[in-house]
């Protein structure tokens, strides 16, 4: 089904509300090879969304997955994301575990120490 522009803009206008950030992953190699994970190391998008704190059980029963997440994020569908990419919302990173597509948005299903 195509959702037209001005229903995406509707439903951006009412329920996006919060800022949020997506980072790369920054990575760095020890005397031994091994690859250490370094935190955040690029921007590479800034954009308005809607974030909800959840249960892994009810993102199971929500999304059909076994999914290491406890919040969800919708926003546009032209937001840059990739799984293991970091999430910024409310100076708290969350890391990317799943992106779901769907016909009018994203679905970002994010971990993060809460």
């Amino acid at each position: 089904m195509q959702v037209p522009n001005i229903f995406k803009q509707t439903i951006s206008d009412i329920f996006y509300d919060k800022s949020m950030e997506i980072w790369t992953v920054g990575e760095e190699t020890d005397n031994e090879g091994s690859v250490i994970k370094n935190g955040k190391l690029e921007n590479i998008d800034e954009f308005q969304g809607n974030f909800q704190l959840s249960t892994r059980e009810y993102i199971q029963q929500e999304y059909g997955q076994e999914i290491e997440a406890n919040a969800i994020v919708t926003c546009n569908d032209n937001v840059s994301a990739s799984i293991n990419d970091i999430l910024t919302y409310n100076q708290k990173d969350y890391v990317i575990k799943s992106v779901i597509k769907s016909d009018s948005h994203l679905t970002l299903l994010v971990k993060g120490d809460n």
